[in-house]
């Protein structure tokens, strides 16, 4: 899909006043399993580590790391339009507990970007 949407578009329009981290399911799925295996059951939040990033911000990098030449262009979510999903401007979750009970963070989002991107180039 990304390869698509960069030959068939020179430039994407994507929000630049939604901020959050971004969760690779396979390193999500890792912990499960980890947290499984204890006995420290109860509610973590959890994403990939790194700076929390703006989907515009996210986009970029994401188009950065596969060598497309696609402009990025910041708009506001008024500016977008009507999404059929709602979505918060500030989605940042407190990993603190998750560390407090002896697990691993999961990496960045930026090394988990770079593993993707070459999982899907297979």
């Amino acid at each position: 899909m990304l390869q698509n949407v960069s030959k068939a578009h020179d430039t994407v329009r994507v929000v630049n006043d939604q901020i959050g981290t971004s969760t690779y399911t396979y390193d999500l799925a890792r912990l499960l399993v980890d947290m499984n295996e204890t006995e420290k059951h109860g509610h973590y939040q959890t994403t990939n580590k790194g700076d929390y990033i703006s989907w515009y911000d996210f986009t970029k990098e994401i188009y950065r790391q596969a060598g497309y030449k696609t402009e990025v262009i910041p708009v506001s979510t008024e500016e977008y339009g009507l999404s059929k999903a709602a979505r918060p401007f500030n989605s940042c979750l407190d990993k603190s507990k998750l560390v407090e009970a002896g697990f691993t963070p999961l990496p960045t989002w930026q090394d988990v970007l770079s593993r993707y991107l070459k999982e899907i180039e297979q």
